[in-house]
């Protein structure tokens, strides 16, 4: 589904860099890998102690994106 409208920020995401995930009332370490060279490439998401991709559950997913050195805190 495209997103439009005033409160939508579109970003260009490649490279890898460090996550976490949260999900079934889990906190998974991971990182996240995107090949740079083809823009239409998928976004990975890795566990970082297995290096295995993550399966996120099927429904909505919410992904936030935070400034490096940005504290992050949840409950």
């Amino acid at each position: 589904r495209q997103i439009e409208g005033p409160d939508y920020n579109d970003l260009d995401i490649e490279g890898e860099g460090e996550c976490v995930v949260y999900q079934n009332g889990e906190v998974i370490p991971c990182f996240w890998e995107k090949d740079a060279s083809d823009p239409k490439s998928k976004l990975y998401f890795l566990d970082k102690n297995s290096g295995e991709e993550i399966p996120f559950v099927p429904g909505q997913t919410w992904v936030e994106i935070v400034e490096p050195g940005q504290e992050v805190n949840w409950e």
